[in-house]
Formats: C-alpha cells, structure tokens, sequence
C-alpha cells in the first residue's frame, strides 16, 4: 500500500483509504489468510510435523487462529439466515 493511496483522517478519525468498502482490511486480512494457509496446505505434511515437535507454539497459534476465524465465521453466517 502506497502512501499516496492514504488521504487524512476524515471528520470520524477514520483513515480513509481510495477502496470501495469501509472494511477494505477485513476483506484484505481474508484473502491474506487465504493465500497463506493455501501455501502452508501445499507443504509436505511430514516435514510440517518434523518441524513441529520442537515448536508447540506453531500449533498453539492455528488454533487460535482458526478458534478466531469460526467465530466471525459464525457472527457473519447467522446474519446472513
């Protein structure tokens, strides 16, 4: 992101950026997730593993992450019923 796509803060304190939604970042945040979990899908699952053993906090996170992920999953769904 350029610093010329940034405009000042407007009369909400928001920073305003030269995007069609509000929520710009969300739905960036989502294709980020999206690309980087394809990536790590693509790895080999073995050597994932070997890696693993001596890192619990890796797991540790994608739990979170995904505990994080289904919740907005489930706030958006139900508002979508």
């Amino acid at each position: 992101m350029s610093i010329k796509s940034f405009k000042l803060f407007n009369g909400n304190n928001k920073i305003n950026e030269s995007r069609e939604t509000d929520n710009y970042m969300f739905f960036d945040n989502i294709k980020t997730i999206k690309r980087l979990v394809g990536r790590i899908s693509e790895m080999d699952e073995s050597e994932i593993d070997k890696i693993l053993i001596n890192h619990d906090w890796a797991s540790d996170h994608i739990s979170v992450a995904k505990e994080n992920v289904e919740q907005v999953f489930n706030f958006l769904y139900k508002d979508e019923k």
